[in-house]
């Protein structure tokens, strides 16, 4: 009798046991579930751009494991992965705004630490090897944060190199180059998957094109070579996107060997076979479109002419107008600006050698521009501007826009010209208020801090003189500086509305284009040819795609010649429609 109770009790305590365990693994599946299904959500709403909704569940997944931490494992880990999640969405929405995130990216990198790394984090510098070091200690889950870790540190140090040569200080800048190559290297040994191959060859490309032009800048001619034509090799590699960045196509890349040597020629005052090269390197470059280095080679070509006749002193002065309206015509780097105002002085000795009474000899031309040669690293567009020319406050010279071009094509006889000018400022001023206006809502980190207050508002319909009001009243929150120079074009523009009124076109002409001059603010305009659908979506980050785009293809209008642009972008336009690329 008394085993039959006891078998009775152990079946009903196994049915309990049994019972709990049921509802034990129900709320277990329930939870799992959840967190399945909010996993879900929240890669839907990334991938359609809505940050704000995804980061909000991202924190009620973080929620939910708190609540159930006994049925998650790797709890410090998850977490952290979400922190980090929620940082490359920020990431993600500071780069659809056109916006470079360093700090987010190393923001990343440090969320991205796996828990069993805390107590012997890695050297800020480290190379990725350490991390290497200790893969067989780590989960598939751990191993794919030090991944992440290292690809952040990678990214972080390729925005820090762009903003180093910006300011040229290219040593800097090839040291984080250098090093965002290896840490990244390091990280493919942990995902090797396509993208990140393909972001390592990126990566390699323009350490080596930073390689190029520092050997350059040092007068290394042979190594700057072998470092370009490693970066046309690395090019070469299929379906990863290179161009347009410092080379436009792997032709001029190919053909960059004639730039190097047409410098190499001018540090040896080989004027002449400078100006073959340089020659060799526009027949080379056959697609026709301007750019910065194709505008001042084709000035080197006229400057290393001018400095092989010197000596032999058959120049005449409007050998050297034409120089001068080539410099003034074309898109000149500072550095080109630079080498008129050392030219000056050959100038005027040739000039003077010419005269009866001159105590200057053809020995002295000769010597002067052998001198010249000194001068070659001016040549390169890379170039630090020398501190002489920064003590001058050397002025670059740059192409009007259509918005001036216009002004040649007026005819007032037959146009209403005091209506086209009156719109063709408007336009300009309602540009610029459009541009601070933005500005002021979001501004830059290098702008002056300001308290929001109620903007001021413009419209269409707005007078020039309210209009040229509004956007003062923004430059004077954003600098003072920009202020004094807008102020000082206020004189123009009272000139132009005076001309307006008294019915003089030619003083109408002149002060308008003193006024666009003085305020240094070029839109350009342009009219599509073609917009069609990208074969693919935008990507983010090479793990996941983001948004649908166009490619659009249109004319340019600004300089003599229209040139086709290319470009990218979320917005549908009109064929044939005319539209001012924002600043």
């Amino acid at each position: 009798m008394a085993n039959l109770r006891t078998k009775k009790m152990t079946r009903a305590i196994i049915a309990c046991s049994r019972k709990v365990e049921s509802v034990y693994k129900s709320e277990h599946s329930k939870a799992r579930n959840l967190y399945h299904k909010s996993e879900a959500k929240f890669n839907s709403l990334k991938k359609t751009g809505q940050f704000a909704e995804a980061r909000k569940t991202l924190d009620e997944i973080s929620e939910l494991i708190r609540e159930n931490s006994d049925e998650f494992d790797e709890l410090s880990d998850r977490l952290s992965i979400l922190e980090a999640r929620k940082v490359n969405l920020r990431i993600e929405a500071e780069r659809i705004r056109g916006r470079t995130q360093q700090d987010l990216f190393r923001e990343l990198a440090n969320l991205s630490i796996p828990s069993i790394c805390m107590k012997q984090p890695c050297p800020p510098a480290d190379d990725g090897s350490s991390c290497l070091s200790q893969t067989a200690l780590l989960s598939p889950r751990q191993s794919k944060m030090c991944f992440i870790r290292l690809k952040a540190l990678a990214d972080a140090l390729k925005c820090e190199a762009g903003h180093a040569a910006q300011v040229f200080n290219y040593d800097d800048t090839l040291a984080k180059r250098e090093l965002a190559s290896k840490i990244h290297r390091s990280a493919l040994k942990l995902n090797s998957s396509k993208p990140h191959v393909q972001h390592q060859a990126y990566l390699d490309y323009w350490l080596q094109i930073t390689k190029g032009y520092v050997y350059l800048l040092k007068g290394q001619f042979e190594e700057s070579r072998k470092a370009f034509a490693q970066a046309l090799e690395t090019s070469r590699i299929p379906k990863i996107r290179m161009f347009p960045n410092y080379f436009r196509s792997r032709a001029e890349i190919a053909a960059h060997e004639y730039y190097i040597d047409g410098v190499e020629r001018v540090s040896l005052s080989d004027f002449l076979g400078a100006k073959s090269k340089f020659s060799t390197w526009l027949d080379a470059n056959t697609d026709g479109k301007p750019s910065l280095r194709t505008e001042n080679i084709a000035i080197f070509v006229a400057i290393c002419d001018i400095l092989s006749r010197i000596p032999v002193n058959n120049l005449q002065p409007h050998d050297w107008r034409k120089l001068e309206q080539l410099l003034k015509r074309r898109y000149t780097a500072k550095t080109t600006w630079a080498l008129w105002r050392r030219l000056e002085w050959l100038k005027e000795l040739s000039i003077k050698t010419k005269s009866t009474r001159s105590v200057f000899t053809g020995e002295t031309l000769k010597e002067e521009v052998n001198n010249f040669a000194k001068e070659w690293k001016l040549f390169v567009l890379d170039a630090v501007l020398p501190e002489e020319d920064q003590e001058a406050s050397l002025e670059r010279k740059v192409s009007y826009s259509s918005l001036i071009d216009i002004l040649n094509d007026i005819d007032p006889y037959k146009h209403d010209w005091r209506g086209l000018l009156v719109q063709n400022l408007r336009h300009m001023l309602l540009l610029m208020a459009d541009y601070e206006y933005l500005r002021y809502l979001d501004p830059p980190a290098d702008d002056a801090k300001h308290t929001m207050t109620n903007p001021l508002k413009y419209t269409e319909n707005m007078s020039c003189k309210k209009l040229y009001k509004i956007v003062m009243y923004y430059l004077r929150i954003r600098s003072e500086a920009h202020a004094m120079t807008f102020a000082h074009a206020e004189e123009d523009f009272d000139r132009f509305h005076a001309a307006i009124d008294n019915g003089e076109f030619p003083a109408a002409i002149d002060a308008q284009r003193s006024f666009f001059d003085a305020i240094r603010f070029w839109p350009h305009v342009i009219v599509v040819n073609e917009q069609s659908n990208l074969p693919h979506h935008v990507y983010m980050n090479e793990d996941a795609p983001e948004l649908f785009t166009y490619i659009t293809r249109a004319r340019r209008l600004w300089r003599e010649i229209p040139n086709t642009i290319e470009f990218e972008g979320l917005q549908r336009l009109n064929i044939g429609s005319y539209y001012y690329l924002r600043p």
